[in-house]
């Protein structure tokens, strides 16, 4: 009997792996599978070992392999994937240099869809930050998931499901990825890299249960060390009057001409802001084992002082429900500065 081994190198998430290896397994996919979690969680990661997976299994007989690992990397359909040249899978992208994932993109990736598969059993198309298809985007991807064509998948992913029509969710088998524990994290570091005990809790708890952030810390001491530094001026920002941060606010985006250069460049500020409150909070909380800058932790303490319980979880909120609501608002340095105003009021 073959027995089939799956190698998806993916930090935590095991109920949903187990989910779409048995799947895969027992041939029992559907035509479109959303994965929604928050940038970083691992959820484009887990939706491409996926997609490979379902190529590689097309490529193996059974019975030559007592036991097979999928994917096994070796064979065409996983070398042209890897290479991003299989030509029964489709990626959809936003443009760097639109708002939204567009009609003229949906309506060329049903054309192709609506060929005959070359060299796999499926055509399969992988859709990124849906969240950001535009309506007519939308209504025309509706069609492809309410008559899908032949052996074809649909796996979108999604940071959040804000601005979603419910009739694309609704259509979708829909996956939802939640923060990994910070153990698990702190796990894969220490077995995984040279760092000390203390840095490798340090960067576990900064990560957030986000395993792609720690992938970023872990591969790049520069990157670690410039974000530091970046944290220790926002800290000393809460310091300032807020007439010196609304000039700030400004300075950031002058050189920033796109509208989507400025939804990334406010998107860090706020993930950044959310940490240090984050931090601030677990200090009144004093849950110092959550902290995630203990090298701050004095300047972090004197503070807390100016901030109650309340304040700190009103200001958190915001900067949740702002992230979320980012793709709609059309004027991020105005954000930006209502923050400034929130945290000096």
């Amino acid at each position: 009997m073959n027995i089939i081994k799956f190698k998806w190198p993916v930090i935590g998430h095991k109920n949903i792996q187990k989910y779409l290896q048995e799947s895969i397994k027992r041939n029992k996919l559907v035509h479109a599978y959303l994965f929604v979690g928050p940038n970083g969680v691992g959820k484009t990661a887990m939706a491409n070992y996926f997609v490979q997976s379902v190529l590689c299994m097309s490529d193996k007989d059974s019975s030559n392999f007592e036991t097979s690992v999928i994917p096994c990397g070796e064979c065409e359909h996983c070398s042209q994937f890897n290479k991003n040249i299989h030509p029964d899978v489709f990626i959809v992208d936003k443009e760097e240099e639109n708002k939204d994932i567009t009609i003229n993109q949906i309506r060329e990736l049903i054309e192709k869809l609506s060929l005959k598969a070359l060299v796999s059993s499926y055509k399969i198309a992988l859709l990124k930050e849906v969240n950001y298809l535009n309506e007519e985007a939308a209504n025309a991807l509706l069609k492809v998931l309410e008559e899908p064509s032949g052996k074809t998948i649909l796996v979108l992913t999604a940071d959040n499901l804000e601005g979603l029509p419910e009739t694309v969710i609704s259509r979708c088998q829909l996956i939802r990825f939640y923060p990994v524990a910070s153990e698990e994290i702190e796990k894969y570091i220490n077995e995984n890299s040279k760092l000390s005990k203390q840095e490798s809790i340090s960067i576990a708890r900064f990560a957030g249960g986000m395993p792609g952030v720690m992938h970023l810390w872990l591969d790049n001491k520069a990157i670690r060390e410039e974000y530091l530094d970046n944290i220790k001026i926002k800290v000393q920002k809460l310091k300032d009057p807020l007439y010196k941060n609304l000039n700030t606010a400004k300075d950031i985006f002058v050189k920033a001409k796109l509208f989507n250069e400025k939804i990334k460049i406010i998107d860090k500020e706020i993930d950044d802001w959310i940490s240090i409150f984050r931090d601030l909070l677990m200090i009144k909380l004093d849950n110092h084992k959550q902290i995630i800058f203990n090298n701050l932790s004095s300047e972090f303490r004197i503070i807390a002082h100016h901030y109650d319980v309340k304040n700190l979880q009103s200001i958190l909120t915001w900067l949740l429900k702002s992230k979320l609501s980012l793709k709609n608002n059309p004027n991020p340095q105005l954000l930006l500065e209502n923050f400034y105003i929130k945290v000096n009021s």
